[in-house]
């Protein structure tokens, strides 16, 4: 990491000129540019913006991509002490799914990948008309092929708070998201269609996925495996499961590799952030849920500890509390894309195809290397709903507080087998989220709607 660690240095004075570009309206107008601030020129200079990890990964203890919907979900508790102790108001409003959960307040969630957002823009409009010796094309195509995938990754994850659950028959009656497409502060901004939202974000990833290398040179920056997974969880999203399948057969095809869980277990390790699976590093943003939460008992319940899973042992420490580590090694929530999460894609969309034989082959292969021994004995189903309900079961437990729980809940609720009322109870009150409430959709922020006085605001 060496090497990165340099490039992210020279960018620090070069991140200066993508952070006007990331500043409001009314706060750049009042002051006057910083002529010494150095603008980026070279091809050196776009990648140091892009390895800005702290912005565009998350580090340093707090993370990028927008944790509000793993705060909204039950795989985790926490104890009516904890409530005030570790919570600030809005994450107590949060957690009991209130109708205003952050009134006046600045949102990270939303804030920091719309930075993310700039500086991938920044970067996509200062290469897109250099001319580039034939020695550096391909360092011209990673940048332009990662600079795409951050804006997709980016706007998919907010479309994901911020935006309603996609469906076909309002896709354009519904608003998504701002769809902020160059770094020029003057860009004129209007909430696009819940359909042109998504139209982007695939667009982003086809058009440019073919420039990006088959394995990163770091975990923090995109890899072509990874810009199909983030096509297969956009199309699963958009619960078009025949495309989902085709992008999870192509991010397989190209990287396949699992970790050994037994193997950690008896070296009494953790999942480490160099692990083969992780094919984007990326964090949640730390909340007091993901961080003092404990995993919900009916779902600690549900490993299979007594034939030798060891998911609990490695996630938790084998008791149920916290989560222990991070996908990355880290005490940061993982919001990143791995291999383990591709083979429950495409175990479940091939059980959506009737194709139980390969959705059962995906489990068995992902499982085995995660009980003790490789001792993994797959249940006897004797129907596709079984297959799916193991899917979509094995799906829970394995991405455990990895930001994709609130996405499942957003597209299954819409599938009268799969719909789930939450309910939570705190302080002796008992709350409820209804499957398809207008909750599950999050208000946008309030200093944003009072700067944009046309949009207009989600209903709740």
């Amino acid at each position: 990491m060496i090497v990165k660690q340099m490039i992210r240095n020279l960018g620090t004075a070069v991140l200066l000129s993508a952070w006007l570009a990331g500043c409001s309206k009314s706060d750049f107008l009042s002051q006057k540019p910083d002529q010494s601030l150095v603008v980026p020129t070279t091809l050196q200079d776009f990648q140091a913006i892009l390895d800005n990890d702290n912005a565009m990964n998350g580090e340093l203890n707090q993370g990028v991509a927008p944790s509000l919907g793993e705060i909204a979900t039950t795989d985790y508790y926490i104890s009516d002490s904890n409530y005030y102790k570790q919570f600030n108001e809005q994450e107590e409003l949060e957690y009991i799914w209130a109708v205003n959960p952050y009134p006046g307040a600045d949102i990270a969630d939303w804030d920091k990948p719309y930075t993310a957002i700039l500086y991938a823009n920044e970067v996509i409009t200062g290469i897109s008309g250099m001319n580039v010796p034939a020695a550096q094309q391909t360092e011209w195509n990673n940048l332009m092929g990662s600079a795409h995938f951050y804006r997709a990754f980016f706007f998919y994850n907010l479309a994901q708070i911020f935006s309603p659950p996609y469906q076909d028959s309002v896709l354009d009656k519904t608003y998504g998201i701002p769809l902020r497409m160059s770094a020029d502060i003057n860009e004129s901004l209007h909430r696009s269609t819940v359909a042109d939202t998504y139209k982007q974000i695939i667009q982003d990833l086809e058009q440019y996925l073919s420039l990006l290398p088959v394995q990163a040179s770091y975990p923090t920056r995109p890899c072509r495996p990874a810009a199909y997974a983030l096509l297969a969880r956009v199309f699963m999203s958009m619960r078009k499961y025949d495309s989902a399948y085709t992008y999870a057969e192509a991010s397989l095809g190209e990287n396949s590799t699992l970790m050994d869980f037994y193997t950690l277990d008896s070296a009494n390790q953790t999942v480490q952030r160099s692990n083969p699976e992780n094919l984007f590093d990326c964090l949640l943003l730390r909340s007091g849920p993901t961080l003092f939460g404990f995993v919900d008992s009916s779902l600690f319940r549900s490993y299979d500890t007594a034939n030798g899973d060891l998911r609990p042992k490695i996630f938790y420490g084998g008791n149920p509390g916290y989560l222990q580590k991070s996908y990355d090694g880290s005490f940061n929530p993982y919001g990143g894309i791995a291999t383990d999460e591709v083979y429950l894609m495409h175990a479940e969309c091939a059980a959506r195809n009737n194709d139980t034989g390969t959705a059962m082959n995906d489990l068995r292969t992902l499982l085995s290397k995660r009980y003790r021994y490789h001792k993994y004995i797959s249940p006897v189903v004797t129907s596709v709903k079984d297959v799916l309900a193991l899917a979509l079961s094995e799906r829970r437990k394995e991405l455990v507080m990895r930001g994709i729980r609130w996405m499942d809940l957003r597209r299954l609720n819409f599938e009268p087998t799969f719909e789930v009322t939450l309910h939570r109870t705190c302080e002796g009150f008992p709350y409820t989220l209804l499957p398809n409430s207008n909750r599950y959709t999050y208000p946008i922020p309030d200093n944003v709607m009072s700067a944009n006085p046309t949009w207009i605001q989600n209903p709740q």
